[in-house]
């Protein structure tokens, strides 16, 4: 702040001048951003009155200036008038000692005078005066500031010796000290350097080719990705369709091999059979099959083979993962396991279809009593059966979850194939003959006897395995 001769006191950015450069607002956000390290000030009364005498005593002797000073310019004191008036005063009061202490001719020895000042200290115009023995100045100084309203504020006062400085903070909170600033400590450097030419490089500016290449491959490589992505999907989705082709047997595709039999049960008697009648090229007579042809199974003629199906009496929905466990089963391959063949879903109703194994299964040679099984007849179909469940438990269909002596299947080679495997989502619903009981394993029918209570079969099934 500045105090004028008329006691007014104004901004320090004000311009005083007669021909004002009109950025007083620009100077004052500036100052707002200043700190200036400034000598206690005298205000008020007394400092304007000196300021006025200042400008009196300029038109006495020996200055005379009169019509010199009429000016604007010169109507107000200049800033240094209070220093130089100090130092006038001190030097007055340095040779009034010396006289004292040393008499009047040692008043022309300056080092001498420059001692003489030690311990001096009086209230001057510009503040506080104390002098040390080196000539130097113990000046207080202020630390201040312009807070947010461009008010001036003492920040710190400031005891200085020759040699150090005791700061005492009028103000605690930094987040008040730079206000200005919004709260927060200015840099130390300012961002761009003094020059202005010392910016931090901007990458995305100053190599915006650069980005704009790397964009286009970074964008050409995932369009890249996903293109490949998409045509490996693709390439799985149509391989998985082929596949499903492979295990979907159409319905009009299917020849009956039983046809023109009147009885399923005439099946049996035919057993003994020679008639050498055949069905097509296939070359199976059709009155040698071992097997009954009933409501859970038939006989087929697919592709010029003749196949085992396996009915089922529901229509369940077939999901994606079912027909993953459909294309698995496709590649089941053992000595010891029926060949799966396909899944028939448009008929009247849905049917596996199996290879065609001559002999029947072992229920049925079991039921032709003529047949002689000797010990080891019968360890070698027992070692065929644990050599196929040993591959099916280590296979990825895990376990068969239906095992009877009606899907261990022979063929004319006396080689038992289990037959019947997989097909998780059909088995959970097949409906099981009261007949097929009597061939299950004992641990899956302590599994399911609650089933088979709430039956009306229930007691059939008791009485005949009693007897």
């Amino acid at each position: 702040e500045q105090t004028s001769s008329t006691g007014e006191v104004v901004g320090i950015w004000k311009d005083w001048s007669d021909k004002p450069d009109g950025r007083d607002e620009d100077a004052k956000m500036a100052f707002m951003r200043t700190m200036v390290i400034v000598a206690t000030p005298v205000s008020g009364d007394k400092y304007a009155a000196f300021k006025k005498d200042v400008i009196e005593r300029m038109a006495l002797p020996p200055y005379n200036c009169i019509e010199e000073c009429k000016d604007k310019q010169y109507q107000e004191a200049a800033e240094y008038a209070d220093q130089l008036h100090d130092t006038i005063y001190l030097y007055a009061l340095i040779l009034n000692k010396t006289i004292e202490e040393q008499g009047i001719e040692q008043i022309g020895n300056g080092s001498n005078i420059v001692t003489r000042g030690a311990g001096i200290e009086f209230e001057g115009m510009s503040g506080v005066v104390r002098m040390n023995g080196a000539g130097y100045r113990l000046p207080n100084m202020n630390l201040a500031n312009l807070d947010s309203n461009a008010t001036q504020r003492t920040v710190a006062f400031m005891d200085i010796d020759a040699s150090s400085v005791n700061w005492t903070w009028s103000i605690l909170d930094q987040r008040l000290i730079w206000d200005a600033y919004n709260g927060h400590v200015p840099l130390t450097r300012p961002e761009c350097g003094y020059t202005g030419k010392s910016c931090p490089v901007n990458f995305f500016v100053d190599y915006l080719y650069i980005v704009v290449i790397v964009a286009v491959i970074i964008v050409l490589c995932c369009a890249a990705a996903l293109i490949a992505a998409y045509l490996v999907i693709k390439a799985r989705r149509d391989e998985e369709l082929r596949l499903d082709e492979q295990w979907l047997v159409p319905h009009a595709m299917l020849q009956s091999i039983m046809k023109g039999r009147k009885e399923s049960h005439h099946s049996s008697r035919s057993l003994q059979s020679n008639s050498t009648t055949t069905t097509g090229t296939t070359g199976i007579s059709s009155k040698s099959v071992f097997f009954p042809e009933n409501e859970f199974q038939g006989f087929f003629v697919y592709m010029n083979e003749p196949v085992l199906a396996r009915k089922y009496q529901l229509r369940v929905p077939i999901f994606k993962k079912d027909r993953a466990e459909l294309r698995m089963l496709r590649t089941i391959e053992h000595d010891n396991v029926n060949r799966f063949i396909g899944l028939s879903v448009d008929g009247p109703v849905y049917m596996s279809f199996w290879r065609y194994c001559s002999r029947g299964s072992i229920k049925d040679v079991i039921a032709r009593s003529s047949i002689n099984m000797d010990g080891f007849f019968i360890y070698c179909l027992i070692k065929d059966i644990a050599w196929g469940l040993q591959y099916i438990h280590h296979s990825p269909i895990k376990q068969h979850g239906s095992l009877t002596s009606e899907c261990c299947y022979i063929n004319d080679r006396w080689q038992v194939k289990i037959g019947a495997y997989g097909l998780s989502f059909m088995q959970g619903v097949e409906k099981r003959s009261e007949d097929g009981l009597l061939h299950t394993a004992p641990e899956v029918l302590r599994e399911r006897i609650g089933e088979w209570k709430s039956s009306t079969g229930y007691l059939q099934f008791c009485n005949c395995f009693v007897s």
